[in-house]
């Protein structure tokens, strides 16, 4: 992986394929966003490296994904 980059990134997770944009920000904690567009955002502190947030966000794909059917129901 492409460590300290911006961009888009995807995980896999069973049969799903979930598409991760990833950004740096003057930050201290991770966060995670799923938009009703069922988009997944990840903003990251500067400084750490894009395999160590990919490997974050991989614990809580069963998150993302239950978001996004939540947002398929409306």
């Amino acid at each position: 992986m492409i460590s300290k980059r911006s961009g888009e990134y995807s995980i896999t997770f069973g049969s799903e394929r979930i598409k991760i944009f990833l950004s740096f920000k003057e930050r201290k904690t991770l966060k995670i966003s799923v938009h009703p567009d069922k988009t997944v955002t990840v903003d990251a502190p500067k400084g750490k490296k894009a395999d160590d947030i990919l490997a974050r966000v991989q614990k809580r794909v069963p998150w993302i994904i239950k978001q996004r059917n939540r947002f398929e129901r409306f």
